[in-house]
């Protein structure tokens, strides 16, 4: 249950501070740091459950797959989420060239209105 509530919903309730969709991974930084620790406790998620794996990368790892989740450890989802079959396979649906160029893209464009503002 604490799982499906970590995943569904916004427990900091930081939507609010990050309304633009591109800043969605932003607002649940924390969230998914919480749930790639929580999911280890239950490590049939990680192994079997495709579906649910799948939303969890879609929803919170789809741009972030290198995350700090304690006091300035960083964990590398690529390297951790090796062994268990279904987050891996999950992963793979985002890391695949087409989706990192589209990421890097968006990042130099908006890195390029930034600077365009401030001049």
């Amino acid at each position: 249950m604490i799982i499906i509530a970590v995943k569904d919903d916004d427990i900091y309730r930081q939507s609010a501070a990050y309304p633009s969709p591109q800043m969605r991974s932003f607002a649940l930084a924390n969230q998914a740091a919480l749930l790639f620790v929580l999911l280890f406790f239950v490590p049939q998620v990680l192994v079997k459950a495709k579906s649910p794996m799948r939303e969890i990368v879609d929803k919170h790892f789809y741009n972030n797959w290198v995350l700090p989740y304690y006091l300035g450890y960083i964990v590398d989802l690529t390297f951790w989420w090796n062994p268990y079959r279904a987050a891996k396979m999950a992963l793979g649906n985002i890391l695949d060239m087409e989706s990192i160029e589209e990421l890097i893209k968006e990042f130099v464009n908006r890195q390029y209105e930034s600077y365009q503002r401030c001049q």
